[in-house]
């Protein structure tokens, strides 16, 4: 924790007097020189850094007029929709954005360009960007709601250290969800193996999903659970959680449901799958 004495010689600011939106706009694409696009399902919520696109070759329809921001290594993106659902981060190559989605650069006298995208996922400042949005089906944002959120700001000698700090804990983080993500994909093997194999069996059966044990049956599964569609957001606070295709975004003060369920999403990140095992309230 930082004490007051420590802390006397930062500075507050606005987000807008440290930081330039920039507007590099590449509106003739036979001027191209990059390979990819981003749009906002290329981001992971929380993340800081963005390492997801897609080829723009082969894409030509989906990439409408709106997509004419270049954006280059070292830039911090940032989506404007649905603030809450803190889509930004840092990007090492180049390509094409649409104009909903900030391009961000410190001014490095004042702030450290390796710092933004820790500040954009700040609690403090999502709770900023969500409660100074418009609209209520597709919140949004523009570009002066941000540039006047206010922060304090150490000296870039201590800006240096603690950017140096928190690289050191996101390194290892994404060496854990490395693991992680080995692990999960040996765990989808086994797991595929036991439900269509089983353990010790000798005798199969061809079936309409594929080879099982003889001894067991193929039925759908809304014969054995009850599947709804989840309900639009009540909008209201609470503590019960609200549940999307990328997970909890908000709190309620009713459940939906109240036993444990399975939530798959079936907008944005389609056949997720949340178990919740706590009343909540899975969205449309």
């Amino acid at each position: 924790m930082y004490s007051a004495e420590t802390t006397k010689e930062w500075k507050s600011v606005k987000f807008g007097e440290v930081v330039n939106h920039v507007k590099d706009k590449a509106i003739d694409r036979s001027e191209w020189d990059f390979e990819v696009y981003i749009g906002g399902e290329h981001f992971d919520s929380g993340k800081i850094r963005v390492t997801k696109s897609s080829p723009i070759k082969g894409n030509e329809e989906v990439i409408g007029s709106a997509f004419h921001m270049k954006f280059k290594p070292g830039q911090v993106l940032y989506v404007t929709r649905n603030p809450r659902l803190r889509k930004g981060g840092i990007v090492n190559f180049t390509g094409i954005c649409s104009n909903v989605t900030f391009i961000l650069e410190a001014k490095e006298n004042f702030l450290l360009q390796s710092l933004l995208p820790f500040i954009i996922q700040s609690e403090d400042f999502v709770r900023h960007a969500t409660n100074n949005s418009h609209g209520s089906t597709n919140p949004f944002l523009n570009w002066k709601d941000i540039a006047k959120y206010k922060f304090r700001l150490p000296p870039i000698k201590e800006q240096k250290k603690i950017s140096e700090i928190l690289w050191a804990i996101e390194e290892n983080i994404e060496k854990i969800e490395k693991l992680l993500e080995t692990t999960e994909k040996l765990k989808k093997g086994l797991l595929n193996q036991l439900l269509t194999k089983g353990i010790g069996h000798t005798k199969f059966k061809e079936t309409e999903i594929g080879e099982i044990p003889e001894e067991w049956e193929v039925v759908e599964l809304s014969k054995i659970a009850e599947i709804n569609y989840g309900k639009s957001n009540p909008n209201d606070s609470g503590d019960i959680p609200v549940i999307g295709s990328a997970g909890v975004y908000s709190k309620t003060s009713m459940p939906l449901i109240k036993d444990p369920t399975l939530v798959i999403g079936r907008k944005g990140t389609a056949g997720r799958v949340w178990l919740i095992s706590e009343p909540s309230y899975p969205s449309d």
